[in-house]
């Protein structure tokens, strides 16, 4: 069962904190490399956990967060450019090799499916945000495995990765449209301590390190009692952290910059449909289709948190004019989604009990 706003009020409540602790421990552990702090964060947070395991997560963390950062470098690049986000999609995917145009086509076909699902489950959920959705988590994460079978060439894949890019764009609207639905006031305007990071902005140390902490502060919840409420968090990759928490901070250095004025609201729109565009595609080469299914369910409201939380706390934001900025990025988005109905017609043709209740 799915309800916006208790869902958006439990990650809140356990993330916010988490990731506060989290950044200011990175940023005052010296020496202490990426992979040692990371594992001591990790055994410190979850129970039973062994060094080795520890130190497994922290590499893929880390990891996660190097490839995340090298293929945003890669599509903006390409944007620069004037090349289309799908243009790019289908180089990043047209080159894993080793496979048939068959068995590439069945896994695009799986990961649209997947977030296709998770898209209309959320966007049914935002426009009911106080209704519960009878909806299963198996489901969910069944999604995709519907579908036809088909004669898969060059150009209908390509097709579908045009169409996969598309809800790409949609998940990341649904993000940045998401504190128009989930009160995140609370989060914000508040006197408190920042971060020091004023330097952030040029620094990509900084901004890797942040997103390492931001990633390790999420994956540290699967021990907190939100797991009870929120189950798909035990069912996402470590990788799939790593571009969540990489999501949430490129959308708060975006929310900074348009707070400070260095940014048009449509440039960050762009940028954070360019950040979308790599998670999808991480997912899609790293063969989870399940959990992009889970991606716009739960990995949007930890993202949109971590964008809020990171921008409100990193000290070289105009700090009342962050919700200012939350607010224009917000109703931005808002503008650019498709109606409910244009979001059931994006998912046609895939039967699915999660798609046949919502489209009842």
């Amino acid at each position: 069962m799915f309800m916006l706003k208790e869902l958006g009020a439990t990650i809140m409540e356990a993330a916010a904190p988490t990731l506060v602790d989290f950044a200011k421990s990175y940023l005052s552990k010296g020496d202490v490399d990426d992979t040692s702090w990371a594992s001591k964060k990790f055994e410190e947070h979850i129970p039973g956990i062994s060094s080795e395991e520890a130190t497994g997560l922290s590499d893929g963390l880390i990891s996660g967060v190097d490839n995340f950062n090298a293929r945003m470098a890669s599509l903006q690049a390409a944007r620069n450019a004037g090349r289309e986000r799908s243009e790019w999609l289908k180089d990043v995917l047209e080159k894993e090799k080793g496979k048939s145009i068959v068995e590439q086509g069945d896994e695009l076909q799986a990961a649209y499916n997947s977030l296709s699902a998770g898209n209309l489950v959320m966007r049914q959920a935002m426009e009911s945000p106080n209704e519960t959705l009878e909806i299963s988590e198996d489901d969910l994460l069944n999604a995709g495995n519907a579908g036809e079978p088909t004669e898969w060439n060059k150009y209908n894949a390509r097709k579908l990765i045009n169409n996969l890019n598309k809800q790409a764009e949609m998940t990341g609207m649904h993000g940045m449209s998401l504190p128009d639905v989930i009160d995140m006031n609370d989060m914000t305007g508040q006197d408190q301590e920042t971060l020091p990071v004023e330097e952030a902005e040029n620094d990509g140390a900084m901004d890797r390190g942040l997103k390492i902490a931001a990633g390790a502060a999420l994956k540290a919840l699967k021990c907190l009692s939100v797991t009870k409420k929120i189950p798909l968090l035990n069912k996402l990759p470590i990788g799939t952290f790593a571009d969540i928490a990489c999501w949430g901070v490129e959308g708060a250095r975006c929310i900074g910059r348009l707070a400070n004025g260095k940014m048009t609201t449509m440039q960050a729109l762009e940028h954070m449909k360019c950040a979308s565009t790599v998670v999808v595609a991480n997912a899609v080469t790293a063969a989870a289709p399940l959990a992009l299914a889970a991606i716009p369910v739960v990995g949007v409201p930890l993202a949109t948190v971590t964008s809020v939380v990171m921008a409100t706390e990193i000290g070289n934001v105009v700090q009342e004019k962050v919700k200012q900025g939350i607010d224009i990025l917000a109703d931005a988005a808002k503008e650019l989604l498709p109606p409910l109905d244009g979001v059931k017609e994006f998912a046609s043709g895939i039967k699915n009990s999660v798609l046949n209740f919502l489209n009842a």
